[in-house]
């Protein structure tokens, strides 16, 4: 009754709840495609750790001949998966951060909204504990395997 003839919204309240719900859409959209994300990229940490303890086979079975302990041979290779995961926190931060300033600024720009671009420090925290331990997790079928093995047959495949 109190409703615009051909107009959509009757109040101010409606307009507010349909762009909420857009927003919902689309936060749940990139969401998915951000965890969608995350699932390959643990699949791409998997494969390239289980390629480099491939090329270095002979490597490892020289340390372990040599007095290097299973446990000695599981942390360098975790390590360095700790270290492919802070790589790849510092890239993605980064440039997560500044397409987050260059939305603020378009959104000022093109629309006319004054947008605060905040640090998000807890959820950067969150995200650079998940990227450590979805790299840590599939990083250890191919340590598990490599560790499994005895050094001769480690030197012998090489």
């Amino acid at each position: 009754p109190d409703a615009v003839p051909g107009a959509v919204f009757s109040s101010g309240r409606a307009i507010r709840g349909f762009v909420e719900e857009i927003g919902g859409k689309v936060l749940a959209v990139t969401g998915a495609v951000a965890l969608a994300a995350l699932a390959l990229a643990a699949i791409g940490v998997g494969s390239v750790v289980a390629a480099g303890i491939g090329a270095r086979t002979r490597e490892f079975g020289v340390l372990r001949a040599i007095g290097g302990s299973t446990r000695t041979v599981a942390a360098l290779v975790l390590g360095e998966t700790v270290v492919m995961a802070l790589a790849a926190m510092v890239s993605g931060s980064a440039l997560g951060l500044q397409l987050a300033w260059m939305g603020v600024s378009l959104y000022r720009d093109f629309a006319g909204l004054r947008l605060e671009w905040v640090f998000p420090g807890p959820s950067l925290a969150v995200g650079c504990v998940v990227v450590v331990a979805v790299a840590l997790l599939a990083a250890t079928p191919a340590v598990v395997r490599l560790c499994r093995k005895p050094a001769r047959e480690l030197l012998a495949s090489a």
